[in-house]
């Protein structure tokens, strides 16, 4: 079997509700490939950074996107990721997240 998860199936991952242990039972037994989630699964169940911070809607899923690909890099191979944006509130949820930021309105 395949199973193809939205974002509200994967978050159960991470979250203790009904449906919890049964999406961890399925993680740590299908075998690679048979489960399937869209692309932008990962930084959508991230993006409940916006009730985090005042982001807007594409902020949270930039900052999202930016700490799940470091949360990869620090589990593969140790780099890390440095955060570029002009946009302060952004750059400052950035920062408390651990990323490293480059303020390009600091930049010559």
């Amino acid at each position: 079997m395949i199973y193809y998860c939205d974002s509200s199936a994967v978050v159960k991952i991470y979250l203790e509700e009904a449906g919890t242990a049964f999406m961890r039972d399925l993680r740590r037994n299908a075998s690679i490939g048979d489960i399937i989630i869209n692309v932008i699964g990962g930084p959508e169940v991230m993006a409940q950074l916006i009730e985090k911070y005042p982001l807007r809607g594409y902020d949270s899923v930039q900052l999202a996107t930016a700490v799940a690909f470091q949360n990869f890099l620090r589990a593969s191979n140790g780099r890390e990721v440095a955060f570029v944006g002009a946009d302060k509130v952004l750059n400052d949820a950035a920062r408390k997240e651990g990323l490293t930021v480059i303020n390009l309105n600091e930049q010559l």
